[in-house]
């Protein structure tokens, strides 16, 4: 099994790579439906309705990804945006809906930024999320 480490993943907005970019966190999640019956016996059941993504990473500010996160927060506009792993790819079209400035006396000047989905006008720009297959093999000999 081969492990990377966070600092080996890349957050790409707008075709450019966010290397002041640290604890990147994709949250995914999936609202649900009570469809609880009586042949339960007891047993809340539950049905998963829609799909839910954010990401929130910390930016250590110095360079030109700031003012362009900014830029993007003031704007409203969406971009494409990619988070690659060691095992998964996501890319959607996605707004800054928090840029949130930090000045702490003994560590770098930071922003802590939240990215959203925006609206898309077909399913071909949904949000995608991609794993990838296992490419080991096992074998009884």
């Amino acid at each position: 099994m081969a492990i990377k480490l966070g600092l080996s993943c890349t957050l790409t907005v707008d075709s450019v790579e966010i290397e002041n970019a640290k604890d990147v966190t994709l949250n995914f999640e999936m609202g649900d439906a009570d469809v609880t019956t009586r042949a339960a016996e007891g047993w809340r059941m539950h049905m998963p309705t829609l799909a839910d993504v954010g990401i929130e990473f910390e930016l250590v500010l110095g360079g030109a990804d700031g003012a362009k996160l900014a830029t993007l927060f003031n704007s409203g506009d969406a971009v494409d945006v990619e988070v690659a792993g060691g095992n998964f790819e996501f890319t959607a079209k996605m707004t800054v809906t928090n840029f949130s400035a930090s000045q702490p006396l003994e560590n770098a000047e930071s922003v802590s930024v939240t990215l959203r989905p925006a609206p898309v006008e077909s399913a071909s720009d949904a949000p995608d999320l991609s794993l990838a297959s296992s490419t080991s093999s096992t074998s009884n000999s």
